[in-house]
């Protein structure tokens, strides 16, 4: 029964039927195989890459468990970066090279690191640089310069910022009370710190640093000018 079976099956192949039949599988083996080859496969590597940690040149891997993805989540680096959109998206990357000149060129930026080094509090980045002009050689030494754009900011004096574990926070005067104002440092640029601007019209800030007794009385509001960010006391 099975010989009957493998002769009909080959007597079928020879007809125009199963010549169409063989020629379409033939004709969608190759979009399938490119399909499971650059899709699958990696969507699947993907997936893996998540549970672990590697270095920057993806070597090394050492499972990390959920710990990637608690990361993603809760650390406020990365939740900041994620509100702030792709990284370095309209920033420029310069070098300052050692004899303080600045290189002619901007640098391209390629990748970050997967994970913030917590004895610096940092992420290592990765980016290009021209040198068309052969200035740049191995291992000199130089400085890595961000120019930044930041929207919707206020500088404000790091004097009066007060940087706590629990959140860095400056005072505002509530009715005849201060009232601790939680803020977001996105940078510094000489003496100030530049912060999201999170202050509504009328806020009154205090300029002065404020005492844990003076935090705790009945204030005199005593107007010095104002912000686009609010009002200052």
């Amino acid at each position: 029964m099975q010989n009957g079976n493998r002769k009909g099956i080959a007597q079928w192949s020879k007809t125009y039927a199963g010549k169409k039949f063989y020629t379409s599988i033939l004709f969608l083996a190759l979009p399938i195989i490119l399909l499971v080859t650059f899709t699958f496969i990696p969507a699947l590597d993907m997936v893996i890459f998540s549970f672990q940690n590697r270095d920057p040149y993806g070597t090394n891997p050492t499972y990390a468990g959920f710990s990637n993805y608690v990361t993603i989540f809760t650390d406020k680096d990365y939740l900041e970066e994620l509100k702030s959109g792709p990284l370095f998206a309209e920033d420029k990357i310069k070098l300052r090279l050692a004899d303080g000149k600045i290189y002619n060129a901007l640098g391209d930026y390629q990748y970050a690191d997967n994970k913030v080094d917590r004895s610096t509090n940092s992420i290592a980045v990765y980016a290009d640089f021209p040198n068309a002009s052969k200035a740049l050689v191995a291992n000199a030494y130089v400085d890595v310069l961000v120019e930044k754009n930041y929207r919707n900011v206020v500088l404000v004096s790091k004097k009066i910022v007060t940087l706590d574990a629990d959140g860095d926070y400056v005072y505002l005067v509530n009715g005849n009370k201060l009232q601790k104002s939680k803020v977001v440092i996105l940078g510094e640029k000489g003496g100030d710190y530049v912060l999201q601007n999170n202050f509504k019209a009328g806020d009154y800030l205090v300029l002065d640093k404020v005492s844990p007794q003076i935090a705790s009385t009945k204030i005199k509001i005593n107007v010095v000018g104002k912000t686009s960010a609010g009002e200052k006391a």
